[in-house]
């Protein structure tokens, strides 16, 4: 689980570094290079050309873009089975030099982080919002693009030959091209481009299926769970109960009857469903979702925060039989 974030924060932190500091062109086309060393300059425009133009076409029908995405899982999960390659360890990568968009590799439907509606819903909408820009000042700034490649990187593979070929399509109108053969062979690319704006619930949804299915193995103590996924301040609260217990309860229960992770003092067939993401600023958000451990489910809300550039759980809200806002509450326990 520490990959996955960490996965998350590489992708927040090339966002940044690409648009406050030294050339962003060389910088983007640096980062190509060293995540795909046998990409060619057919790669580099492609990640270029879908930062600026997206996906490159409206989606009129997403019930056809719907079947074809499954049809590609389908390929992508037997060739797993066979062996043939291995899921990339980078799941998100944002395009170009200003990452208004993030290739999401579609491991995170294989894994169940995220499900086929969500990210179908993600793409489309992401397809469906229009261009960044027009496609004179896409061509604008391609032309920045390839000088930088001619003048900085002269040792990329057909690099005088490739922009010639890319020129010459340009001319005749065809702005949209499929990854080289060398990546392909390479890398295997399955991935779908979503807008960054939009590309933030989807990562929200992933991490936090992703830190339920930790809970549901039970691997973890709730401790360990809370200095992982949760903010400081709500470990420095959990810290300040235990003390007052210690303090003013001992040989007692105290504060903390049950488990808040699982809503129970045990678990069974523990899952999470209907997430969504109810609201969501620059350093705070909302999620929902309804917690299933035995028979029973309970509907839940999580506040998560911004906290190094990583979204932390701030407050666990139960609104079931018994509802509770747990930091609330815990601040009333220890107010007197």
């Amino acid at each position: 689980m520490k990959t996955r974030f960490a996965i998350l924060l590489f992708a927040t932190a090339m966002l940044v570094v690409t648009s406050c500091r030294g050339d962003a062109v060389r910088e983007a086309i640096s980062r190509q290079m060293e995540l795909y060393p046998e990409s060619r300059v057919q790669d580099i425009y492609k990640s270029f050309c879908q930062d600026n133009l997206g996906p490159g076409h409206l989606i009129p029908n997403p019930e056809a873009a719907r079947e074809y995405l499954l049809e590609e899982l389908e390929e992508y999960r037997s060739d797993l089975a066979a062996r043939k390659y291995e899921k990339p360890a980078i799941r998100y990568v944002p395009t170009g030099d200003q990452g208004n968009y993030v290739r999401v590799d579609l491991s995170v439907i294989l894994d169940s982080l995220v499900d086929v509606s969500t990210l179908l819903d993600a793409f489309v909408q992401s397809a469906n919002e229009g261009k960044k820009v027009t496609e004179e000042q896409w061509k604008a700034k391609w032309g920045k693009v390839a000088r930088t490649i001619r003048k900085e990187f002269p040792s990329l593979p057909d690099a005088g030959s490739d922009l010639e070929a890319i020129d010459e399509l340009m001319a005749q109108g065809e702005l949209i091209l499929h990854h080289s053969e060398a990546f392909e062979k390479a890398y295997h690319p399955h991935y779908r481009i979503v807008a960054r704006e939009i590309f933030e619930d989807l990562s929200i949804i992933a991490d936090v299926n992703a830190i339920y299915r930790e809970v549901a193995a039970g691997l973890l103590s709730s401790d360990e769970m809370n200095r992982r996924y949760c903010s400081d301040d709500w470990n420095g609260t959990v810290a300040k109960v235990r003390d007052f217990d210690e303090k003013y309860n001992e040989g007692y229960v105290g504060f903390f009857e049950y488990d808040y992770w699982i809503q129970g003092q045990d678990s069974y067939n523990l899952h999470i469903s209907d997430l969504a993401v109810e609201s969501r600023d620059t350093d705070k958000a909302v999620v929902s979702f309804i917690l299933h451990n035995f028979d029973s489910g309970t509907p839940m809300r999580l506040t998560l925060v911004k906290q190094k550039g990583e979204w932390k759980i701030d407050n666990f809200i139960s609104n079931g039989e018994y509802p509770r806002d747990l930091k609330a509450a815990m601040e009333e326990y220890i107010k007197d």
